[in-house]
């Protein structure tokens, strides 16, 4: 079980995305997919990037043939606690080889709060020491911002969540390659 507060400290990407407490889960592993725009994939021993479960508040968010977690986007502060099994499915979970992810959200409370981020990395960053040809690209930009609170003490609460994403990432190319295509 991962706390959503400790989630949001865990140094290991500037994606802040749901999926980062999976980055030091035993047993999975990730990579990069430039052809998923510089999205993560994970791996659970040995099972395809398609076998998982992802739950947002116990609601499967992935088919059964499409399991794969970076499909779905929730931004960090959306988060309240998240738990991740790897050692099977149980009668809690749907059908699937890999990881069981499953998400609760943060409902409001008596006290108004929220936060806002941005990432943004632009293309010209990036370096350029291929004068043969195209440059790796990578550039992203992410918004996200919440807020939640009273509407009636005690009575009814309110939480809303943005998240925005863009990402472009491409591999470099020689003249010859670029001449090729």
């Amino acid at each position: 079980n991962i706390a959503g507060d400790f989630q949001r400290l865990l140094p290991l990407s500037t994606r802040r995305d749901i999926t980062d407490g999976l980055e030091v889960t035993p047993g999975v592993t990730a990579r990069n997919l430039i052809a998923n725009n510089g999205t993560q994939t994970y791996m659970l021993r040995g099972t395809d990037v398609e076998q998982h479960v992802l739950q947002i508040d116990g609601a499967d968010m992935v088919s059964s043939r499409q399991g794969r977690m970076e499909t779905v986007r929730l931004p960090t502060n959306a988060v309240a606690d998240s738990q991740v099994k790897t050692g099977g499915a149980d009668a809690s979970s749907p059908a699937g080889l890999g990881v069981m992810f499953n998400v609760t959200t943060r409902v409001g409370t008596n006290r108004f709060s929220g936060s806002a981020g941005v990432h943004h990395q632009n293309r010209a960053w990036n370096a350029d020491n291929n004068p043969l040809g195209v440059p790796a690209i990578a550039e992203s930009s992410e918004v996200e911002a919440s807020l939640g609170g009273p509407i009636r003490a005690d009575r009814a609460w309110f939480f809303a969540s943005y998240f925005y994403l863009h990402r472009n990432s491409q591999i470099s190319r020689t003249p010859t390659q670029l001449n090729n295509l």
